[in-house]
């Protein structure tokens, strides 16, 4: 009877110390969540697994949200099996602030992912400085600073505008309020013609366009991302064709992090990523500085770090050897140095495909390149006309009201030119074989 008294009372003693010694469940979620930090996505697999099964041992609920990043395991793994080789020759710490974009952070004692709040149009602007985009590439604008954007205050993220100033980009809310893409197109007065980009689905931010017109970034937190914002790419064949399905160009230009905002100069091979993923450490958005490929090229995944590269733990790591950061720093100051280098705007009517009427002066036949010279020539005398009409209305203005026949004689003239220049501009449209 003392044998099994003692037994008993070993055998207890043992279960209580197992039960002491099990985790709870939110030391399991809180491991799964570290393993998926570290990009360990088969430990961090199991460990959601364990996680369900203890809540389900405990008669509590199944977690939902850890259902979700559960679910989008599989997509990271798939994605790190699919590393680009990308040089990261520069990385700059944009500054730390109390409120910037929304990041994914892990807590020991949380249940779920706790996101910040977006940044401020002050926290953009110190994004478009920091970057200091080439001229050749566009610029990067608030929208405040843009009068042809109505309601500046709901455009979210920057303004990209194209180098020769024609092309306006930029994200806010739809007719459902969700965000989707506009452009906006200058034509020849001097007006903008605004749309929603189509084929593009919503939610979309940040929008890019590179100076072709045939390729787009922008950034997306809708399904199926690798984890908050993702950098999207979307292609076309010419500017009046739709835009291709998109397509997530993963890791390591995504992460399991917000991305916000990617940009490229193609013509030096240069491209910048604005990216969350090193906020928990440091509080602070992260600027890298890429050298573009001209083929993509993925890494072998049993011959690297390979979480290390889709991270980018360390840029020195992503260098080759002999390759020198240095004189790709110095190309990025050389390409920004550049100044007057952009396309001059001829201000000559845009046509359907978006050439001007003197780009169509190199390829056009004889009668085509007289019917164009004469546009172009009437045109100009019509700004002209505007023009001088615009300093008899400042005479008037300031008082000398000795004009006002002749001022109203302008008007009915230039209000003439303008309806037989669109005559003649419609008869042009179909010499050139517009319908």
């Amino acid at each position: 009877m003392k044998r099994l008294l003692l037994t008993l009372i070993t055998i207890s003693a043992a279960l209580t110390a197992a039960m002491a010694a099990a985790p709870t469940p939110q030391e399991i979620l809180f491991k799964a969540r570290a393993a998926m930090v570290l990009y360990d996505f088969d430990e961090a697999e199991t460990h959601y697994k364990a996680y369900q099964n203890a809540l389900k041992k405990k008669r509590l609920p199944a977690d939902t949200v850890a259902l979700r990043e559960e679910q989008s395991i599989s997509r990271l793994q798939d994605a790190l099996q699919n590393v680009e080789d990308i040089i990261v020759f520069d990385s700059i710490a944009i500054g730390k602030v109390p409120e910037v974009w929304p990041a994914t952070v892990y807590e020991e004692d949380s249940t779920a992912f706790i996101p910040s709040s977006f940044g401020s149009q002050a926290d953009w602007q110190r994004v478009i400085e920091t970057i200091e985009l080439p001229q050749s590439a566009g610029s990067l604008r608030l929208a405040s600073t843009l009068p042809f954007i109505e309601n500046p205050e709901e455009v979210d993220g920057p303004v990209f505008l194209s180098a020769d100033s024609i092309t306006a980009m930029w994200s806010a809310p739809g007719a459902r309020g969700i965000n989707v893409l506009y452009e906006g197109t200058r034509l020849s007065d001097g007006s903008w013609h605004i749309e929603q980009v189509p084929d593009i689905p919503a939610p979309a931010y940040s929008p890019f366009l590179i100076d072709d017109g045939m390729t787009l970034y922008y950034t997306t937190d809708a399904y199926p991302t690798l984890g908050g914002r993702d950098v999207m790419m979307a292609t076309r064949d010419a500017i009046t064709e739709p835009w291709r399905q998109p397509a997530n160009p993963g890791m390591p230009l995504n992460s399991i992090y917000d991305e916000v905002l990617y940009v490229t100069d193609a013509t030096d091979s240069i491209g910048w990523i604005v990216t969350m993923r090193n906020f928990p450490d440091t509080f602070e958005p992260t600027v890298y500085v890429l050298k573009l490929n001209d083929m993509r090229t993925n890494l072998d995944p049993d011959s690297v770090d390979i979480q290390s590269r889709a991270f980018i733990r360390n840029i020195e790591d992503t260098w080759p050897e002999g390759f020198d950061a240095g004189e790709w720093q110095l190309r990025v100051e050389e390409a920004r140095s550049i100044k007057n280098q952009v396309p001059v705007v001829d201000n000559s009517p845009i046509l359907p495909d978006g050439r001007t009427l003197k780009e169509c002066l190199k390829d056009g036949s004889a009668e085509q390149k007289r019917a164009i010279e004469s546009l172009l020539d009437n045109f100009a005398e019509m700004r002209r006309a505007e023009k001088n009409l615009d300093t008899m209305r400042m005479k008037f203005g300031q008082g000398d009201t000795s004009n006002k026949k002749a001022i109203i004689d302008a008007e009915i003239d230039i209000d003439y030119k303008r309806a037989k220049l669109q005559q003649q501009y419609n008869k042009l449209l179909k010499n050139l074989g517009y319908k």
